[in-house]
């Protein structure tokens, strides 16, 4: 199927590139300096500091049986210190203002990259 759209594309001039080897998922982030205060180096270690953490969400992450419900399936209930909901665009900023200290991100953001956030 690939190589038909690849075939029909270069009649129009066009170009595709195969796969990048990134894979764009879900995840929850927090800035490094809350991960090292409260020594959060994996989900596992999440789940027992969630009592402590604040949960910035947009929405969708704590409903959609992959992602929030699953991760509560495998390491128990993450009893969150506060839930509050915010525009998905704002999540890192809202980390940044010291509003929330986790959140969800999808694993390929730039931020993860440029803001000393660290990636469960």
């Amino acid at each position: 199927m690939a190589k038909i759209a690849r075939n029909g594309i270069k009649k129009d001039g066009l170009t595709t590139f195969n796969y990048a080897p990134g894979d764009n998922r879900q995840g929850v982030g927090m800035p490094t300096k809350v991960a090292k205060k409260y020594y959060v180096n994996n989900l596992s270690d999440l789940q027992k500091q969630a009592h402590k953490l604040r949960f910035a969400s947009q929405g969708e992450f704590e409903k959609r049986a992959d992602t929030m419900p699953a991760m509560d399936k495998s390491y128990g209930k993450y009893h969150w210190k506060s839930l509050k909901y915010y525009d998905v665009n704002l999540l890192y900023k809202i980390m940044d203002q010291g509003k929330a200290d986790v959140a969800p991100v999808s694993t390929t953001d730039g931020q993860l990259a440029t803001k000393g956030s660290a990636l469960g």
